[in-house]
């Protein structure tokens, strides 16, 4: 487990601040959430989240992702510039994480900035809902059918104005995407390539999940809850849920960050008390590898640092991810320990300061 923290006098003010910003949140968890679990805007409403990721993304937008002003994202840009490189239609998945932040913190600017990069993406989609010729085409349309389901979710959740506008445009393009993953031709390739990586199937979890809430798709509700029962099959006792038969900080993380946020959509209570229990377990596995400083050990992990991403530079761990998680983790669970370690860990990355 992570080393013990040192309580000093700056460090209890801290802990007081914390406290008494999230204390709404985790007597929320105690009492229970039979009947549901919190919206995603209620996971998102929190002031470390605001502080650490919000408003730093609203203020320096360039800082989270690279875009082009086309609405490219990520490698996407050096696609436009060079098309002979293949394109990935997830690297426009950050759009969703624009528009999440951008209504959180009132900026119109940011919002729009979103849908434009998410424009991009769906301007690429084909007449069968897929994405062409983008590559690994299963898995990347999970990322982005992810993200423009959640963005459209956090939108009605906020009653933002154009909420319901953005719906109507958006529902068919996220339907013919969601579909387009499940026909057989695709949908059996797709798992077959899946299956070294637990975080493959609570991101499927995820994008169905929210995408049945966005569009009230029964089926794909019924498919989400499936790729969740196997996410917890793969879960091992020590709480890896394994990545290549291994442990990888970063992708557990991000698994973790794809199941809660399942979490929040699933209909079903007993696979909610499932995820509930898998979820601790593996935030405990994940809090071993960060120490009292807030640094996060990478060491023997199975993809980080051993993989190339899509840019062809070497994967790095995904902070980010793990913030969320363990943020998300403390409210859902009435885990204090996992928002002391998010803490511990935006400082340490000097993301807050005081």
């Amino acid at each position: 487990m992570s080393s013990p923290i040192a309580f000093t006098p700056q460090r209890h003010a801290r802990a007081a601040r914390v406290c008494i910003g999230t204390m709404f949140c985790w007597t929320l968890a105690v009492q229970g959430l039979s009947a549901a679990e919190p919206t995603l805007v209620m996971l998102d409403r929190d002031p470390l989240l605001d502080r650490a990721i919000f408003q730093r993304m609203a203020s320096h937008p360039d800082h989270h992702i690279r875009f082009a002003e086309s609405g490219a994202a990520s490698s996407n840009v050096d696609w436009e510039k060079n098309p002979d490189k293949p394109w990935y239609i997830e690297a426009q998945r950050y759009g969703g994480d624009l528009v999440e932040a951008g209504l959180l913190t009132n900026n119109p600017r940011l919002v729009d900035l979103g849908w434009t990069i998410i424009d991009w993406g769906f301007a690429r989609q084909a007449s069968d809902g897929g994405f062409g010729d983008t590559g690994d085409p299963f898995h990347s349309t999970s990322f982005f059918v992810e993200a423009t389901a959640r963005a459209l979710l956090v939108a009605r959740q906020l009653s933002a104005p154009d909420a319901e506008a953005r719906a109507e445009h958006y529902g068919p393009k996220l339907a013919a995407a969601a579909r387009w993953m499940r026909e057989p031709r695709v949908i059996d390739r797709g798992l077959k390539n899946n299956r070294p990586y637990a975080h493959r199937r609570w991101l499927l979890a995820a994008a169905w999940g929210e995408a049945a809430g966005v569009l009230h798709d029964a089926a794909l509700d019924e498919a989400a809850e499936q790729q969740a029962r196997d996410g917890l099959a793969l879960q091992q006792g020590d709480g890896v849920n394994p990545e290549k038969d291994g442990f990888d900080v970063s992708y557990q993380a991000v698994g973790l960050l794809m199941a809660e946020r399942y979490l929040t959509v699933c209909n079903d209570a007993r696979l909610r008390a499932s995820i509930r229990k898998m979820l601790s377990k593996g935030l405990d596995c994940e809090l071993e590898k960060i120490d009292a400083s807030g640094a996060i050990d990478s060491a023997g992990s199975t993809r980080v640092n051993s993989e190339t991403g899509r840019s062809g530079a070497a994967k790095t761990v995904d902070h980010k991810a793990i913030v969320f998680s363990l943020i998300y983790g403390a409210k859902l669970l009435n885990r204090p320990d996992c928002y002391v370690a998010a803490e511990r860990v935006t400082r340490n990355l000097r993301w807050i300061k005081d």
